[in-house]
């Protein structure tokens, strides 16, 4: 915790889409923000976004928005929740491809819950060993010790 209350990340990125896992992002955000994180939802589309079992949430901005710059602060650590198929549409939006080189670029952590991440970022050229430290995955963690690891990065 900083001395204002907040935690050491500026800002947090919690991205998602259609068919997100609801359980894992509520939880995610619920628990950042009681810590006093400045987390964001943000999400493709921009307007309620639907969940595998039928929880639609409104994202906090849209996709758009973040490329646009709309979050004044920059966003220490990007999160591309679970659910394999939710990670797939992320990430095939080259949005989110420029958002995960930002992210690397200025020493920000990428943390993905799905396992197919890492190979698509690698396929993709995004993960690269000059950046690899710098990228968590869940594995075989829970979503909740998982996101308690994410809360003390």
């Amino acid at each position: 915790m900083k001395k204002d209350g907040t935690s050491g990340h500026r800002r947090v990125v919690i991205l998602i889409a259609p068919e997100f896992d609801e359980e894992a992002v509520v939880h995610c955000l619920c628990q950042m923000r009681r810590r006093g994180t400045a987390v964001d939802l943000v999400g493709v589309p921009a307007n309620l976004v639907g969940g595998a079992s039928g929880l639609a949430v409104h994202p906090d901005y849209p996709l758009a928005q973040l490329q646009q710059g709309a979050l004044t602060d920059s966003y220490s650590l990007l999160i591309i929740p679970g659910s394999s198929s939710c990670a797939t549409t992320l990430l095939s939006d080259p949005r989110v491809h420029r958002a995960i080189k930002k992210t690397f670029a200025e020493d920000g952590l990428v943390a993905a819950m799905s396992p197919v991440v890492p190979q698509i970022l690698t396929n993709i050229g995004l993960l690269e060993s000059a950046n690899s430290s710098r990228f968590l995955v869940q594995g075989t963690q829970s979503t909740a010790d998982f996101v308690k690891l994410l809360i003390g990065v």
